[in-house]
């Protein structure tokens, strides 16, 4: 029986006790996996609950008081700041000195890192083990990353990327290793995220935006400039003048659980400031209370203006069965097929967000016909079964 080892960013625990789009994937996986016949580990964060499933070891790296202060320093600098990125590679180095003893400790069959080429060059590999890298964003493609990425590949068995957009990208930069990548695309779980029953839905939502009888947008994600939160709110302010019932519930913060205030959130709240009765801020909610965010809303919208590596809210809310407006970009065109299982805008065009919102503001039977699309195209192919399949396949694969 192999031995598989998930490892994670240096920022968040496993089980998702604080959110993570890579860490929820592991979760999810790992479960999936380990109920296969797989003997599976994931090093992350220490979670306040590592007991997420009896069959899987989780083995947590402490945080540091200079571990922390970077973090601190990364979350409060802009992305044009150096700064930004001396935190993250400082942090990620310490990181790596736990992650390499954990790895020498248990000498996993096969050692599994997530979204992190960095953590591949710092990791001893033994011989006969497997080393696999799971691209969930660009990083391959990055500039900074460039003098490194034929080390990174080279040390690397196979590269997974979650989306056809992710692929290519990492093909441009390094056309020598094309036939180490492959795409495997995201997934949700249509058992957790569904629609429910109004009285389910409204009895959970409704201390955070009352009114039954308004028209819910919903944008769920992180509150920074790349998510355009501010295009949606401009067009959102010329949508609620037309339709005075129409109301934009915005779910997040600026990474994720206790993340600090940014200057971007406190100018999305003076941007909002004339329809405070209209467009609520939630900040972070869990994916169990989230789950009736989605499932409560009449739209969700997804503003995106940077290459979205694949768009895991959009899918999301496609299997909430709730109609989903959402720009064209990155790997988002991969998930949603305009006019049949959603809609589509071109990004940072407030005009065009106007148009799509006011359309699904007008036209129940369209709604109703995208969502139920959406629905049935989850249900075919985004499920987390099929992505374990997917997995347990290409664990089994040589390349």
């Amino acid at each position: 029986m192999q031995t598989v080892l998930f490892i994670v960013p240096e920022l968040l625990p496993v089980p998702p006790t604080e959110g993570g789009a890579v860490e929820h994937w592991v979760h999810e996986v790992s479960q999936k996996l380990a109920e296969m016949g797989l003997r599976v580990a994931v090093i992350s964060r220490p979670a306040h609950d590592m007991d997420g499933q009896p069959k899987i070891a989780y083995l947590g790296v402490p945080w540091t008081r200079a571990a922390r202060l970077l973090l601190k320093i990364k979350q409060t600098c802009s992305r044009r700041n150096p700064l930004r990125s001396l935190a993250k590679v400082a942090n990620v180095l310490g990181y790596a000195l736990g992650v390499r003893r954990l790895v020498r400790l248990l000498n996993p069959d096969i050692i599994y890192v997530h979204n992190d080429p960095l953590l591949v060059l710092l990791i001893r590999k033994r011989a006969g083990q497997r080393l696999v890298l799971h691209m969930h964003n660009d990083h391959l493609a990055a500039l900074l990353l460039k003098p490194i990425l034929n080390a990174v590949l080279e040390k690397t068995d196979q590269v997974l990327c979650v989306s056809e957009h992710i692929r290519r990208s990492a093909c441009d930069a390094a056309p020598k290793h094309v036939l180490k990548l492959a795409t495997v695309l995201n997934a949700t779980d249509p058992d957790f995220f569904k629609h429910y029953s109004n009285d389910e839905a409204s009895q959970a939502v409704r201390r955070t935006h009352g009114d039954a009888e308004a028209f819910h947008f919903l944008y769920v994600g992180r509150l920074t400039p790349d998510k355009g939160a501010h295009v949606l709110i401009d067009a959102f302010t010329t949508v609620q003048s037309r339709f005075p019932q129409a109301r934009l519930v915005i779910t997040g913060s600026s990474f994720f659980a206790d993340a600090p205030s940014t200057d971007y959130q406190r100018r999305l709240a003076i941007q909002a400031v004339a329809l405070t009765d209209a467009i609520e801020f939630t900040g972070f909610v869990p994916h169990d209370k989230l789950r009736y965010l989605y499932s409560d809303a009449d739209a969700v919208v997804v503003p995106s203006i940077w290459q979205e590596p694949f768009g895991l809210v959009v899918i999301e809310a496609m299997s909430s069965q709730t109609c989903v407006i959402a720009t064209r970009v990155g790997g988002i065109p991969e998930v949603i097929s305009h006019e049949e299982t959603g809609l589509l805008v071109d990004p940072n065009d407030a005009q065009g967000l106007v148009s799509a919102m006011t359309r699904v503001v007008l036209d129940a039977e369209l709604r109703k016909r995208l969502a139920s699309a959406a629905r049935q195209d989850v249900l075919r192919r985004f499920s987390y079964q099929r992505l374990s399949n997917d997995i347990a396949t290409s664990l089994t694969q040589r390349v």
